[in-house]
């Protein structure tokens, strides 16, 4: 934070230029406090809470110190005379020094005088296995990566354990959420609350782990049960909350939902023309645009927008099945499976990652009506070659991609899984030569063309696959690209493998720069090295943050 001469943050200096007391000469004085105690909800165990009352209104700066290094903290606090807020980015096991000084709207200002020491715990014994291999500060986008972890048993992921994290460049865990439910899907709002699906819930959380607010998917099927619905919760008019829900500059929310459809034709087997077809019961994906108070404005049906009759390679999968329709008779087709939708407020379009289609989309908001498609031309029925974009230039597809949003250079950036790169009915990559790529386009929409400008990964030496869950982030500082490659999936020979061959889960976060020869500028592993019955650690997405504090 930029300071004056007298060592006075610039932002209570120009308080002063522009209040009529200036002229006041007398600093604050502290009534209470200042004192620390360990934040009171356990869920978030390396939080602490600093409590003080002035004399008049003020605002807080803290120092920081764990006797190595010094940083000034600035909560973004209104002045107030009643100070009580959370202390965040503490990193486990370490005593800290924290030295208070409260500014008044003159500039003047008191420091306590008995600095405050504070211990915080050691990370619990069932923590993922961290480990930083390259950390170049100096190349780096400021601040800290949080992210979402899931803890896997075999080929299965432990639904007991929910875990949220932050760590700094040095692989340091400086914040961690632990709650009694699922945590999933995380996005990071302006005010630096949580928000995230939690099965048939939306929730909103602070960073010190109390619940905001609630909303529920208020026809979830829930195995055909009666659903337990939090005192409290909002109802949404939808069935499902799945993959993403993301706040709008308008304040409303964006989420993907699901419906459930019987069709006659579904064909027995994926990629043979003459299989026979059976009716089947078959979950689409559903955008959704509701406000605050639930109330919905829009709901976009995938299966209306895009061909209903275009089934892929994982279209026979029962993923709904375990995830509130388990009580439909026989196998849920898994058509769409959406994974991310993204709101892109220059034309006011949503964007979405339509996973088992191998194709990104592009709607209007306003009028609901599809723009173009993103995605290898096969298989596509003719009522929509007309919206299929063309590729220039050397150019490669991507399959089973996640995370699509356009950059504030308008381009579009999207991780590339890479599963099958093929559509039925050509050949399946086999695994063994599978890669990933985070992939950077540009789109003429007039002309109708995509363009591949940028990319990390792809085959040959170095290369990875990480054959679910990921994404890239352009970073607004550094213009470096956030890679998450967190499915890393292979067998117990090494091999990269994907589905029911694969034993071992890892995940890797690389941050990039965004050239024409990529060089990485931080690497963290999270990978479990036993010989034996490895545990299995993937990550969904990771979030680059300033600091832990609000905007």
């Amino acid at each position: 934070m930029p300071e004056n001469s007298r060592g006075l943050p610039v932002f209570l200096l120009l308080g002063c230029l522009v209040t009529s007391s200036c002229g006041d000469s007398r600093p604050p004085s502290f009534v209470s406090g200042p004192r620390i105690s360990p934040n009171p909800n356990p869920a978030v165990p390396l939080a602490a809470i600093l409590e003080f009352s002035t004399d008049e209104p003020s605002r807080v700066v803290l120092i920081v110190s764990d006797g190595k290094e010094e940083r000034e903290v600035d909560v973004n606090q209104d002045f107030t005379t009643d100070h009580r807020f959370p202390i965040l980015g503490l990193a486990a096991d370490k005593t800290y020094t924290l030295t208070v000084r409260a500014v008044d709207p003159s500039g003047n200002w008191v420091e306590a005088q008995d600095p405050l020491k504070y211990t915080t715990p050691v990370l619990p014994d069932d923590f993922p296995p961290l480990s930083v291999q390259v950390s170049q500060t100096d190349r780096m986008e400021p601040g800290v990566t949080l992210f979402e972890i899931t803890k896997r048993i075999g080929n299965q992921p432990d639904s007991d354990f929910h875990l949220v994290l932050a760590v700094n460049p040095q692989g340091e865990v400086v914040w961690y959420y632990r709650p009694d439910h699922p945590a999933r899907y995380i996005h990071v709002l302006s005010n630096r609350n949580l928000l995230y699906i939690s099965g048939y819930r939306v929730i909103e959380a602070t960073l010190t782990g109390e619940i905001v607010r609630r909303w529920h998917a208020a026809r979830y099927p829930n195995d055909g049960k009666e659903l337990d619905v939090p005192e409290g919760s909002i109802p949404v008019d939808v069935e499902t909350f799945h993959h993403e829900v993301l706040q709008m500059p308008s304040g409303n929310f964006l989420v993907i939902s699901t419906e459930l459809r019987v069709v006659d034709n579904f064909p027995t087997e994926v990629g043979n023309p003459g299989s026979p077809r059976e009716k089947a019961s078959v979950i689409g994906d559903v955008i959704v645009e509701f406000q605050p108070d639930g109330t919905i404005v829009n709901r976009w049906s995938l299966l209306d927008l895009m061909d209903p009759d275009r089934y892929g390679y994982s279209s026979s999968g029962n993923f709904w099945r375990t995830r509130g329709y388990g009580h439909i008779e026989g196998e849920l087709k898994d058509w769409g499976h959406a994974n991310s939708v993204f709101y892109n407020p220059p034309d006011d379009s949503v964007i979405v990652s339509v996973r088992l289609q191998d194709a990104v989309i592009k709607l209007s908001r306003e009028t609901g009506e599809l723009i173009w498609i993103l995605g290898t031309h096969a298989g596509w029925g003719d009522r929509w070659k007309p919206y299929l974009l063309n590729p220039v230039g050397d150019f490669e597809w991507p399959y089973h991609q996640h995370a699509a949003r356009t950059t504030r250079d308008g381009l579009l950036l999207l991780f590339d899984n890479g599963n099958d790169r093929a559509w039925p009915p050509e050949a399946r990559t086999p695994d063994k030569e599978a890669y990933s790529r985070a992939v950077e386009f540009k789109i003429d929409e007039e002309q109708g063309t995509v363009e591949q400008v940028w990319l990390y990964g792809g085959p040959g030496p170095g290369a990875f696959f990480s054959s679910f869950v990921s994404e890239a982030d352009l970073l607004p500082v550094t213009g470096n690209v956030l890679v998450t490659e967190g499915g890393l999936t292979r067998n117990d020979q090494g091999e990269y493998a994907s589905g029911r061959e694969a034993t071992r889960y890892s995940t890797r976060i690389v941050e990039v720069t965004h050239s024409e020869a990529p060089e990485i500028v931080f690497e963290l592993l999270i990978e479990d090295p036993s010989a034996e019955h490895p545990m299995g650690w993937t990550v969904y997405r990771s979030e680059r943050l300033p600091d832990l504090y609000p905007d």
